[in-house]
Formats: structure tokens, sequence, C-alpha cells
């Protein structure tokens, strides 16, 4: 009997925790309620971190060519 009443509680517990954890998602997300929320083209964010663009290649130039296992493709790349 006492395993039972256990097995309960523990069960009732997790059922709690995870309703609480799906109620605060759920809270935590929401759409924009007026025009001033949306996000706007231009705008700032607070605190951003710098960024920077990084080039990581000069040009690329040959072409790839994929083909589905035991199928030949017929467009096949002519830069060699």
């Amino acid at each position: 009997m006492s395993r039972f009443v256990n097995k309960q509680v523990v069960s009732v517990c997790a059922a709690a925790a995870m309703t609480c954890a799906v109620g605060a998602t759920l809270l935590a997300q929401r759409a924009p309620q007026t025009k001033a929320e949306v996000a706007k083209p231009g705008g700032k964010i607070p605190n951003a971190p710098k960024l920077a663009l990084v080039k990581v290649a000069e040009s690329a130039t040959s072409r790839a060519t994929i083909e589905p296992s035991g199928e030949p493709c017929s467009a096949r790349s002519t830069a060699s």
C-alpha cells in the first residue's frame, strides 16, 4: 500500500511540475498587441553585440554536381 501511495504522490508532483513548465512557456510567448511592439526595419536592439562580416572565399567558380545514387545526371558541370 505504501508503494502505491508513493507512486501516486510522485505522479501528482510530476504532473504539477510539467503543468507549471508548460504554463510558464506559454505565458512568455505572446504576439505583439500594438503597432509600437512590432519590429521595424532600421530599428535598434538594446545591448546588441557588435557584428562584423568576414570573407570566407575569394571566388567560387567551380560547380558541384549532385546525383542520386545509381542514376546518372543529365546536367553535368562544364567547369574543370
